[in-house]
């Protein structure tokens, strides 16, 4: 179909599920399509769901126990070491994964800075210096 852009109409959905891939098989009815047999066609579906989260990249997940993630945040700084911070985590349930980015909700709150990079590097206490703050 080489760029062409058609719509396809789903007229059936077959009662059985493979067990092993847990998918079902669906019937399309492609409108205004010229296609020759054995031709491929990609299906782009595209879902909206209102929801509450944040987008983080996937690097920022971090393993926690019992199967669940949680993400790696600056604390807050003092007096006495101004330019490091001291990592705490927030514990968050992965939504959707998209790519390198995932949609996440959980303990995070408006204004914590995610640690995106390096976490297999640290753990909760260590104090961190933030590249580019003095």
């Amino acid at each position: 179909m080489g760029n062409r852009t058609v719509t396809a109409t789903l007229t059936a959905l077959l009662p059985e599920l493979d067990a092993a891939s847990r998918t079902v098989t669906a019937t399309l009815t492609l409108s205004g399509a010229d296609l020759t047999v054995g031709e491929t066609v990609r299906l782009l579906l595209s879902e909206t769901q209102p929801t509450d989260g944040v987008w983080l990249p996937s690097t920022a997940l971090v393993p926690d126990d019992r199967g669940l993630w949680s993400v790696y945040v600056l604390g807050a700084g003092d007096e006495t070491a101004p330019n490091r911070f001291p990592v705490t985590r927030r514990q968050v349930e992965v939504l959707y994964t998209e790519g390198n980015r995932s949609l996440v909700r959980g303990t995070l709150q408006a204004g914590d800075q995610a640690i995106v990079e390096g976490t297999h590097r640290i753990v909760p206490g260590d104090r961190v210096q933030v590249a580019g703050r003095v």
